[in-house]
């Protein structure tokens, strides 16, 4: 739903919500013109959101600044989150290994 993967699309704004299809009353066939990402695209974005992940906690463990305002710690350890669990079927949201 995010109309790009780059991270100043989104920086300091919530994703917009899904419509609710229970509100609605309706069966939910999907928003108009969301298209899947190709699976090359996913892992650029979860790779670059893994080293972040990476530059987050060895600038915490150094005592280094890291750039809070371009990337929020919180915001780049759930993005990985969240391209980490669509790149794999089959494990729960808390489940996936955020291991860095």
């Amino acid at each position: 739903r995010a109309p790009a993967l780059d991270w100043e699309a989104w920086a300091g704004r919530p994703v917009p919500p899904w419509p609710s299809p229970r509100a609605a009353g309706q069966a939910w066939a999907g928003p108009d013109g969301v298209a899947l990402r190709p699976t090359e695209a996913l892992a650029e974005a979860a790779d670059l959101a893994f080293r972040l992940h990476w530059a987050v906690v060895d600038a915490l463990v150094l005592g280094e600044p890291f750039p809070e305002a371009r990337f929020h710690p919180d915001r780049v350890v759930e993005r990985r989150r969240a391209l980490e669990w669509v790149l794999s079927p089959g494990v729960a949201w808390d489940g996936v290994d955020l291991g860095v």
